[in-house]
């Protein structure tokens, strides 16, 4: 019984041994790793954990510390640690200032804070100082506070020059007098931003790179003028003004237009074609407006070859004629984009096509052409009968539902086959979500 206890007793301390020497040996492979190779390891996991690694040994207390990243957000650590209680700004502040103390001689290539920034607190403007000086290639700041509205950014922001990707939301941006620009920034991204029309202008021309633009929810703009030799992507999203104008913008090759409700900006296609390299455009919300047919020459963008429209609601006439004159503006296409709003009611483009002559609406170049619906898609099919005979090199039509299908296959070779009879010649295929495979009529 004595000699079996013995054994009890000695076996858990063989194996804690086993296991240290095991840990020892991890240890050094570890340790010993090339130090790119340790910190694109460390870089695969979010910060919070990186963290942690600090209880692994004496040799990796400060390792942490040499990460050339920190990509905090408050909100998914909070989820994270499973906790009821929001992080405070003690614990960022504690974070933040770790990790900056321990990069006095060390590179951060990528900063990225999402947390309820407190607009009093002088620990912002201290870090921003202390990254302005550091290479900072990628900076992101996130301010969840949106009960306090926007706040001034601290001017050291400005000085950042190795910047390459800029982003910031819910924040208001004013210009220092001393600010020179941003030479090496090829991407910027605003959200819920407070900015006035000089302001913006200034800060895009004194980013001679700059290729990507997106603008989401801008407030205080009026005329929301382009300035960018370089800028090839545009984006503006929920953002009011009442003009637009493209200077300087020969590279422009994208533009992604969001209108609301209230907006009617009228020298919008005129605009556009300022934009002489634009060749993918995409147009959401109320952009129909009741538009004159153009003259066969004025106001045609013949550089484009592939547009977007979004949400476009048939059941009122006054759509269904801007609609067709916001084509005719198009004549190069090679690729169309539309999505129908949720309405059965087709009459008006009946209506408005039998009493009006359609010679006008042309498409020698069209090729491909997507619809999308949520439930009912009368209105859309009825305007594709008048699109399909005008577009003599149209190869492939996609319908796409954005909900489950609910139609059953033989109804579905009944709609395809009247589309059929009107161009036997196109390839029609029919795709809805939950849908594993696709019609192809």
């Amino acid at each position: 019984m004595v000699e079996k206890k013995e054994a009890e007793i000695s076996q858990p301390k063989n194996s804690n041994r086993i296991e240290c020497e095991k840990q020892e040996e991890i240890d050094k492979i570890l340790i010993n790793l090339p130090s790119d190779v340790l910190n694109s390891i460390l870089l695969r996991l979010p910060i919070w954990d990186i963290m942690k690694t600090t209880v692994l040994s004496k040799d990796w207390r400060y390792k942490w510390a040499t990460i050339s990243e920190f990509v905090f957000d408050s909100a998914y650590i909070q989820y994270r640690c499973k906790s009821t209680e929001a992080v405070t700004w003690d614990n960022i502040k504690n974070l933040v200032n770790r990790f900056l103390l321990n990069h006095s001689d060390a590179l951060i290539e990528k900063f990225k804070l999402t947390a309820h920034i407190n607009p009093n607190n002088s620990d912002l403007c201290q870090w921003l100082h202390f990254l302005s000086k550091n290479g900072v290639k990628e900076f992101l700041l996130d301010n969840l506070n949106y009960l306090g509205g926007p706040f001034e950014l601290p001017s050291s922001l400005y000085s950042f020059e190795k910047l390459s990707s800029l982003e910031l939301k819910n924040f208001t941006i004013k210009l220092p007098l001393a600010f020179e620009g941003f030479k090496f920034l090829a991407s910027l991204h605003l959200t819920f931003i407070s900015i006035d029309d000089d302001t913006l202008e200034n800060l895009i021309s004194s980013c001679p790179i700059l290729q990507r633009l997106t603008l989401y929810d801008i407030c205080g703009l009026s005329h929301l003028r382009i300035h960018g030799p370089n800028l090839k992507y545009l984006k503006v999203h929920y953002s009011k003004f009442e003009n637009v104008s493209f200077e300087n913008s020969a590279q422009l090759r994208t533009i992604d237009i969001w209108l609301m409700f209230s907006e009617n900006i009228s020298n919008l296609l005129s605009a556009l074609g300022r934009a002489s390299g634009l060749e993918s455009l995409s147009l959401h919300g109320h952009f129909l407006l009741p538009l004159e047919i153009p003259h066969p020459v004025e106001e045609r963008l013949h550089h484009v070859t592939e547009l977007h429209t979004h949400c476009v609601n048939f059941k009122r006439l006054h759509v269904v004629e801007g609609f067709l004159s916001l084509l005719c503006r198009f004549p190069n296409l090679e690729e169309f984009h539309f999505s129908v709003e949720n309405t059965n009611d087709h009459n008006y483009i009946v209506e408005f096509v039998e009493d009006q002559s359609a010679s006008y609406i042309s498409f020698q170049q069209l090729q491909a052409v997507t619809m999308g619906y949520y439930i009912h898609m009368a209105a859309g099919l009825e305007f594709l009968k008048v699109l399909l005979p005008r577009a003599p090199m149209l190869e492939k039509v996609t319908i796409i539902r954005s909900v489950e299908n609910n139609i059953p296959e033989k109804e579905l070779g009944k709609i395809f086959g009247r589309l059929k009879q009107v161009s036997p010649g196109i390839k029609f295929i029919y795709q809805s979500r939950g849908m594993p495979i696709s019609y192809i009529f």
